[in-house]
């Protein structure tokens, strides 16, 4: 694999999706691109929460859109941190046009997309697959990974290749295994952990930087 996905939710961002797309990104020795679709009709706040007795107020407008435009800069943010201290390579795209649309085209040239199981770009609940994921595996050409909210070590890869011959199509099924080849070594982010744990004031970031630290540990030799 060259090219991972992870697809986000800017605003019910998924730390296990990002551990797994680090821990096969790291594994593959592949570029990670995190895509956050920040849909502009998929917002926090509803139309009615705009109109007053004299019409909408563009004042309240500006102020909710900022509003979500800092949460979901600050999952962006989160991403880079973790990406930059794991060290894979990795680059982050903002796509603010229909969510499934913009997704189906990011995936093209890709060989994998990770995204997690529960993913819906909605604020009402639905039955499990949603619609969104019906009709992103329905209609993508790419592998798609769907992730569970809790993490578990990724122990082995298993490649499946499709091989054509002439008119002959000969299918190889083989378990590679992987040497994870990072930027950073194990123990540099030992010496980070270490760094983290000992700090008597952790804060927020910290204490998710800590966790996934720990994670992905036992995928890097």
């Amino acid at each position: 694999m060259q090219k991972i996905i992870a697809a986000f939710d800017g605003f019910k961002f998924s730390q296990s999706n990002l551990n797994y797309a680090i821990a096969l990104a790291a594994k593959a020795n592949a570029h990670l691109t995190n895509v956050f679709l920040d849909d502009k009709t998929y917002t926090r706040y509803a139309i009615y929460d705009l109109v007053f007795e004299d019409g909408v107020s563009q004042k309240k407008m500006s102020k909710l859109v900022q509003q979500d435009a800092r949460i979901r800069n600050e999952a962006a943010s989160k991403v880079v941190e973790v990406c930059s201290q794991i060290g894979v390579s990795f680059n982050i795209h903002h796509d603010e046009n229909v969510a499934l649309d913009e997704l189906l085209h990011e995936t093209i040239f890709a060989d994998l997309l990770i995204i997690n199981n529960k993913e819906s770009f909605t604020h009402h609940e639905e039955k499990y697959p949603s619609r969104f994921l019906q009709d992103l595996l329905s209609n993508t050409q790419t592998p798609v990974f769907l992730t569970p909210d809790s993490y578990k070590p990724i122990e082995k890869i298993v490649y499946k290749e499709k091989v054509v011959y002439k008119d002959k199509t000969i299918k190889h099924d083989f378990i590679k295994k992987e040497e994870p080849k990072i930027s950073k070594n194990k123990q540099e982010l030992l010496d980070v952990l270490t760094i983290l744990k000992n700090k008597k004031k952790k804060t927020k970031k910290d204490q998710e930087n800590i966790y996934t630290i720990e994670k992905v540990l036992p995928n890097i030799k």
